[in-house]
């Protein structure tokens, strides 16, 4: 089984204030954006939110999916990625796909493309949007050890090499959008409402 971890502890200290709390042009906050999106495709999803976040976890309970509070989330992101694959290790998956809570954008055929190569190839997967690499990335459970153990600043990119990765070309400039300033979401959504 495949599952989805969700990033969404980070600070947002470029947007001024909670970027997930900003609203799209639908009324929906971003995280709502990114969890109804992820929850089409994954039956079993988790999201990783700092401590004392009440509305991180009014949103994991909205949507029915995984909260694992990270007490350690001020550390960085890479104390995130092992609390979130030290949930999947607990789990039987084969893979995990990770994404990050200020990308609103991503499409679901993206995320079940992703998903699907993973299930078959069992290694590394990352989409490629124009040549630039993008998320959610795909995570083998052969990669499980190596992340549980970072901390800090170090991301995933710290113990795996994603220039070995299954490049996955797509259509979804999403894929390559994060959102951190409320210009650049203002931007992202006046190109694709035009």
């Amino acid at each position: 089984m495949i599952a989805a971890i969700l990033l969404a502890a980070g600070s947002a200290t470029r947007f001024g204030s909670d970027k997930r709390q900003a609203l799209t042009h639908e009324g929906e906050s971003l995280l709502a954006t990114v969890l109804q999106c992820y929850a089409m495709v994954f039956p079993k999803l988790a999201v990783v939110v700092g401590p004392d976040d009440d509305f991180g976890l009014a949103q994991c309970a909205r949507f029915g999916v995984h909260a694992l509070v990270n007490p350690s989330a001020r550390q960085g992101l890479g104390s995130s990625v092992a609390c979130g694959i030290r949930w999947a290790q607990a789990q039987d998956l084969v893979g995990v796909v990770m994404g990050l809570a200020d990308m609103p954008f991503v499409r679901p055929d993206t995320l079940a493309a992703v998903a699907d190569r993973l299930t078959t190839a069992a290694r590394l997967v990352m989409p490629v949007y124009q040549g630039r690499p993008g998320h959610p990335r795909g995570i083998p459970c052969t990669a499980f050890a190596a992340l549980a153990t970072l901390g800090g600043e170090r991301g995933a990119a710290a113990v795996l090499d994603w220039s070995q990765a299954l490049q996955l070309s797509c259509d979804d400039a999403g894929c390559v959008l994060d959102i951190d300033t409320p210009a650049m979401l203002a931007e992202a959504q006046a190109s694709r409402s035009a």
